[in-house]
């Protein structure tokens, strides 16, 4: 009887030791103490941006919703980048421009691309298909904003020093004629439907209304004066409802105008310093980038009232840094010189803000009006198991968008002759399942091992009954193991973290550590050899302790 007890126990012992050999297929398995990242399970612990990283002063951006193609003029690269919207990926090779791309359009009709070239007086023409430059078409003084009427390929460009506004045909991909507008033009818009192109001229605070059905006809027909207005930038069409917003930079407001009257109807308080701004004309929602505080603000178009207020990467800063041969060089981050656009895919409604001081674009997801980070799935080796966040079952490859701040679970579901291991990439844990903040983009890697399937188990516990004294053996071998383990892993935390910092609290806990050791070592619970090693480790640390405390 005391025999059969003995056996019964040993068998319940090595099936708790070796649970992970016997989990039936896709089982949710519970990992606990088995690592010091046990409790690093949340992505807002790590310091990643929550933006698209792209090349350096990131300023327009614009929309292929034809392509799902997200194109971003790069100020001091003198680069176009283009991100996949649908994976959120930035091509590895960007697009040579002329100097200081600033704005940027896009036809979705034949899939071109203009952007203007601040310091080069051009308008570079990109086709999206190749993401080939086709050729640096000529503009005026300080060319900026970007418009492109599809209807009649005609594109749109604001000097800001010429006061005109350059026209490219976008037939020929050749500069076609120049128009006389107000002072200082920046933003510009147009109507498709009825062929107007509007102007936000700074200084003289007015709008310029351009109406031309093709390149002969383009003429200035009427001036809209901004009523309250002091600097108007940015400028938005929502041709379904006949409403024109206009940012205005100085006094923080967006105005709304009647473009069948051409009249100011209203206005609405916003961010600091508002420039960049896009209509969404499927959900009736304005975007406005306010670069004076890191903002984005979304108003309600039927109803003319803020709904949100999102917070982006940082937009302005007074030094560029980063790895970039112009870092730490002081750089003039003045509007206009700099700014922030926003771009939408009406199709996706998926919002798209350039952030120029992180060099990130921050990707908002217009359902939710949040930031949205992708999470991307990894399984480790490949087809050994599946990750199951929220319910939705991931394979590797796959990924998933969510609004930061979302807290999701996951469990690392094994293939058969599988068993769970650890979480790597973003998040380090042996956790299963694990709670996770989405902070960042990133992914999440379930590394899996292979183990015996179960009816290989059953003939090891058969073997394990006749051999009994060599399994007790083992186990005992084992437990000191990790006790050895655990013990190093304290001393040198104690050493890394407090040695520096507070050498009376290293001392102390090092002898604490020394006075548990050898307790187990009276015990019998860790063997000779390995007392002498954890022994030796804690003497020498609190020796190395008195030798800095009198060398000081």
């Amino acid at each position: 009887m005391k025999t059969f007890f003995l056996v019964f126990v040993i068998l319940i012992t090595f099936i708790s030791q070796f649970s992970s050999l016997i989990v039936p297929l896709h089982a949710k398995t519970v990992s606990k103490e088995r690592g010091a990242n046990d409790n690093n399970n949340n992505l807002g612990n790590i310091n990643i941006n929550s933006g698209i990283r792209v090349d350096s002063y990131p300023v327009g951006v614009a929309v292929n919703p034809s392509t799902n193609k997200i194109y971003v003029a790069n100020e001091l690269s003198n680069t176009v980048s283009i991100i996949d919207g649908s994976t959120d990926k930035v091509d590895a090779t960007t697009i040579k421009v002329g100097k200081s791309p600033y704005g940027i359009g896009v036809n979705p009709l034949n899939n071109r691309i203009y952007v203007s070239n601040r310091d080069s007086g051009t308008v570079s023409v990109i086709d999206g298909s190749t993401n080939i430059l086709i050729t640096n078409a000529s503009a005026g003084k300080r060319p900026l904003g970007v418009a492109v009427n599809p209807s009649n390929s005609l594109i749109y460009v604001t000097n800001i020093d010429s006061n005109t506004v350059s026209i490219i045909d976008g037939i020929t991909n050749n500069f076609s004629g120049t128009i006389k507008v107000g002072i200082a033009p920046y933003g510009v818009a147009v109507n498709p439907l009825n062929n107007k192109t509007y102007v936000t001229n700074i200084v003289d605070n007015t709008i310029s209304v351009i109406h031309g059905t093709n390149l002969t006809d383009n003429n200035v027909v009427k001036t809209i004066k901004v009523t309250g207005g002091i600097a108007p930038a940015g400028v938005a069409v929502n041709t379904s409802t006949n409403r024109m917003y206009v940012t205005d930079y100085l006094s923080g407001s967006v105005f709304i105008i009647d473009t069948l009257t051409d009249k100011v109807v209203n206005s609405i308080k916003v961010g600091k310093n508002p420039v960049g701004l896009q209509v969404n004309p499927v959900t009736n929602k304005i975007y406005v980038t306010n670069i004076g505080d890191n903002t984005v603000t979304v108003i309600d178009g039927k109803k003319n009232q803020i709904i949100s207020t999102i917070a982006v990467n940082p937009i302005l800063k007074p030094y560029f840094k980063d790895n970039d041969p112009l870092k730490n060089i002081p750089v003039n981050v003045k509007f206009p010189s700099v700014t922030s656009f926003v771009s939408i895919d009406s199709v996706t409604n998926m919002v798209y803000v350039t952030n120029t001081a992180s060099n990130t674009i921050s990707k908002i997801d217009g359902d939710k009006d949040a930031v949205a980070v992708r999470l991307n799935f990894n399984i480790n080796p490949p087809n050994s198991g599946d990750i199951e966040c929220d319910g939705v079952k991931n394979f590797a490859g796959n990924s998933t968008l969510y609004a930061i701040g979302h807290t999701v679970e996951c469990v690392a579901n094994p293939n058969r002759a599988y068993s769970f291991d650890s979480w790597s990439n973003m998040v380090h844990s042996v956790s299963n399942p694990l709670t996770v903040q989405i902070s960042q983009f990133g992914a999440l890697t379930a590394n899996f091992n292979p183990t015996f399937p179960p009816e290989t188990y059953l003939f090891i516990i058969l073997g394990v009954v006749g051999s009994v004294p060599i399994f007790l053996g083992w186990l005992n071998r084992e437990r000191q193991r990790r006790r050895l383990t655990r013990y190093l892993t304290r001393i040198e935390t104690t050493h890394d973290r407090l040695f520096e910092s507070n050498k009376q609290d290293y001392v102390l806990q090092l002898q604490q550590i020394s006075k548990e050791i050898l307790h187990l070592f009276k015990r019998g619970k860790i063997s000779d050899s390995y007392y002498n090693i954890l022994d030796r480790k804690a003497t020498d640390y609190i020796s190395l302790a008195y030798r800095s405390e009198r060398n000081t």
